[in-house]
């Protein structure tokens, strides 16, 4: 995944998901970039709200993607990957194409425009 994504409101199912957690926290909703407080679906089955990313150990910056083939091995990743992973919802997703020196931005979403769900782990596990 990259490093954003989106959330549209005017989605009946997102816009019950943000109401619900607002009551507790508010959060980010449009374009969600690293360090947003988001809503997830936590491990207990519960709709609450989470700070997007993993702080680096030298606290410039954030990592937000992980190898899904090394990750349960690394430090950071392991205890969050067996004992702390959430669901992230959002509407679409970005990537983004170099042509020269332009990067074009492409928006990627399901042809029925139901909402889609990310893996994500707790760094707080």
């Amino acid at each position: 995944m990259c490093g954003r994504y989106y959330i549209e409101i005017d989605n009946e199912e997102l816009q019950s998901i943000v109401v619900a957690v607002e009551r507790k926290t508010v959060i980010k909703t449009g374009e969600i970039y690293p360090t947003n407080t988001v809503p997830v679906l936590s491990p207990k089955g519960d709709m609450t709200a989470m700070r997007w990313g993993f702080p680096k150990y030298d606290g410039k910056g954030e990592i937000i993607n992980a190898r899904s083939e090394t990750a349960a091995e690394k430090n950071i990743f392991k205890r969050p990957m067996a004992e702390g992973r959430c669901l992230i919802p959002a509407s679409w997703y970005f990537e983004w194409e170099k042509q020269g020196s332009k990067k074009i931005k492409y928006a990627l979403s399901p042809p029925d425009n139901r909402p889609i769900w990310f893996v994500f782990c707790n760094p707080k596990v």
